[in-house]
């Protein structure tokens, strides 16, 4: 799959936070912009107020599993489901990136939660995503909100 995700969020803090590209209350938000999470950390993803705002739509890049260069990663028991996913982050050439530039798309390794049963009755398999964990809220190095992507969960059901 492709390395970008669409994010739009709105969260509510029990604190007052300060977003990234402004303002600070218990209400924040997603921007409308893009950023990549890679060599250098997103920066302008987020906004905050004492009011409710309305989220925007941030595309986020993912270059990294890691402050430095990583190019894998995992998450274990997603929303606790015993669902796991491992993704790798590949080049061009369909090899694991050696670097940041090199990143061209996300492949990933899922153990599903619930197994599925193929029969001879099945006419068809939908995939979706569970998202609950999809979007990550974390402070920046300057303390501020970045709300950016996560873990997902795939979930196949047998038609």
């Amino acid at each position: 799959m492709d390395n970008t995700f669409g994010i739009t969020a709105s969260v509510q803090f029990d604190g007052v936070a300060t977003g990234q590209t402004g303002g600070s209350g218990i209400y924040c938000a997603t921007v409308t912009g893009s950023g990549t999470s890679g060599e250098n950390e997103v920066t302008n993803s987020s906004i905050c107020s004492a009011n409710e705002i309305e989220a925007g739509k941030f595309t986020e890049s993912l270059t990294t599993f890691g402050d430095s260069f990583t190019a894998t990663g995992s998450a274990e028991n997603i929303n606790n489901t015993t669902a796991d996913i491992t993704g790798y982050l590949i080049d061009t050439n369909g090899y694991l990136a050696e670097s940041y530039s090199d990143v061209d798309r996300l492949d990933g390794l899922v153990t599903f939660a619930d197994a599925v049963e193929m029969t001879d009755s099945v006419s068809g398999v939908t995939m979706s995503f569970n998202v609950g964990s999809g979007m990550g809220v974390m402070y920046d190095s300057g303390g501020d909100i970045s709300l950016g992507s996560g873990p997902f969960q795939a979930i196949i059901t047998a038609n």
